[in-house]
Formats: C-alpha cells, structure tokens, sequence
C-alpha cells in the first residue's frame, strides 16, 4: 500500500480495519488503516474524513501520529 508494508491486521476501528506495519522509506512503525467503504457511499462522506487527515498530517509533535500518506 504505497510507501508502506502491511503486516498483521491489530483490530477493527469505527471506520474500517487496522493493521500493523512498516513506513519502507524511514523503517518506521505504521498502522495501516483500511477504510469500510459502506461507510463512505457519498463522496462528500470522505470530505471531513480528509480534512482531519490534513490538520494532523501538518502537526509536528512526538505525542502525535506522523502521517506519512493517505489517499483512495
């Protein structure tokens, strides 16, 4: 799934399933979310979804997730 490695799948979340894995550019440890797409029939249903994405994916801090890609 793009720059990242897929491992095993840790649980179900509110909007999918989570997997562990691995960022293959820096060899750090990611979780890969795989989103249920009953739950996004409508597009605009993926716009506050991604609008999160970005607000974090900005942030710079070590107590919160680094995102290192996202994406349909």
């Amino acid at each position: 799934l793009g720059s990242c490695r897929v491992g095993d799948l840790i649980g179900e979340v509110p909007t999918g399933l989570k997997y562990g894995g691995e960022h293959i550019p820096s060899g750090a440890r990611a979780d890969v979310r795989i989103l249920d797409p009953e739950l996004f029939t409508e597009p605009q249903a993926l716009e506050p979804f991604f609008e999160r994405i970005e607000v974090i994916a900005a942030m710079q801090h070590p107590c919160i997730a680094t995102i290192f890609a996202y994406g349909i």
